[in-house]
């Protein structure tokens, strides 16, 4: 790459296109791009990594963020990151923080993260994992993660659109109570979030405390679901198995708002349709529909008709 102009740190973020990355080109990989800007970031105590209006296509898969590394554009309108390649397993990550090195926080900012046409063959790519967030160990977690003004979604091709099979999975199983830094993925901070195209759930969060989305909103429809699901560790008797403290307010599930294995829940906007299980307690969900306070163990389903 001679006679490009290397990356930089300015105002506290590394530009994705300071080794000469052209935009809104879907034969150009970003994922090259990014790998090195991380690397960059990192050896120079940078965090931040920044996507000026454009569009991006990532032909492969990035690397995992073993840091808390941000990424930044402009707006969830102008700034795009297209995942423009087809995974093999349902649960393989486009972007995926795992804090493998002890060092939490990260987040995602002003920003449209989108599945589209694959770079070669032109077919609706689909399945896979937007965002993903899970838990190495006890110690090593993506806590403090932030997400503000982002929208996942998918584009159509020749009618087919284009999925994901759950656009953001958060998963603290591997941090369980009594362990290092404490249960789950903590104090997790989603703002303006918007999801389309999931075929599984649109949001998934297992195994997390401290919780919470602000008007946040997810979308179903021709064949796509709009559910949320939040759930604890497999031993739903034992409080500290429990997600707790978790909340989603302000905002609209097109889908079923699921509860589970959780306590001290705070649910407050519209919803399709609700499910708290057995497991569930010292819920509070308020719809536009109905009120439900449930102080103890409960088996209701569609609370909020």
């Amino acid at each position: 790459m001679e006679g490009i102009v290397p990356f930089s740190v300015e105002l506290g973020r590394v530009d994705i296109t300071g080794l000469g990355l052209v935009p809104n080109n879907p034969t150009n990989d970003a994922t090259p791009h990014l790998d090195a800007a991380v690397a960059f970031a990192l050896a120079n105590g940078c965090r931040r990594i920044y996507f000026p209006q454009a569009n991006y296509y990532f032909n492969t898969q990035p690397i995992t963020f073993t840091k808390g590394i941000t990424l930044m554009g402009d707006s969830k309108s102008f700034s795009v990151l297209n995942r423009a390649y087809q995974v093999s397993l349902a649960w393989e990550p486009f972007l995926y923080w795992d804090a493998s090195s002890g060092e939490s926080g990260g987040g995602l900012r002003d920003l449209a993260i989108r599945t589209v046409a694959h770079h070669h063959t032109g077919a609706a790519t689909t399945s896979g994992i937007a965002v993903k967030l899970y838990a190495t160990s006890s110690s090593a977690k993506p806590d403090f993660f932030e997400i503000h003004s982002v929208v996942i979604t998918g584009a159509t091709v020749d009618s087919t659109p284009c999925t994901w099979h759950i656009p953001l999975y958060i998963d603290g199983i591997n941090a369980p109570a009594g362990l290092g830094k404490g249960q789950g993925i903590r104090n997790l901070f989603a703002q303006e979030l918007h999801v389309f195209n999931a075929t599984n759930k649109a949001i998934y969060a297992g195994n997390t405390v401290h919780t919470r989305f602000q008007n946040c909103f997810t979308t179903e429809g021709g064949g796509t679901t709009g559910d949320v699901y939040f759930s604890g560790f497999t031993d739903p008797n034992t409080d500290s198995s429990k997600s707790t403290r978790n909340a989603f307010w302000y905002g609209v599930v097109g889908g079923q708002m699921d509860v589970q294995n959780s306590e001290f829940v705070y649910v407050y906007g519209t919803f399709a349709s609700t499910h708290l299980a057995a497991t569930t307690r010292k819920v509070l969900a308020q719809g536009e529909l109905g009120v439900l306070t449930d102080n103890s163990t409960s088996s209701i389903t569609n609370a909020l008709p």
